[in-house]
Parts: structure tokens; sequence; C-alpha cells
């Protein structure tokens, strides 16, 4: 999983703005929060 503390090394990796990332990565990660409580549910 990657977080704030991952961003550098995210953006470095993709080649891109860490500000772009800034912005996408809290919203990735929830979604993500949101889809395990979901598969959780469903199981």
């Amino acid at each position: 999983m990657v977080d704030h503390a991952g961003l550098p090394v995210l953006s470095r990796a993709l080649g891109l703005d860490a500000g772009a990332l800034d912005t996408v990565l809290p919203a990735l990660l929830s979604w993500r929060e949101r889809w395990q409580e979901d598969s959780v549910v469903d199981s």
C-alpha cells in the first residue's frame, strides 16, 4: 500500500509530478478502504 510517505518514490517511479499524486492518492486510498469494507460485508 502506498501512503503519503511513499509519495515521492511513487511519483518518481511513474514519472509524475508529486503534486498530481497528492490530489489523487487520498481518493484512491479512500476508494480502496471502501472496497475492502464492501468485500468483507459481501463475504
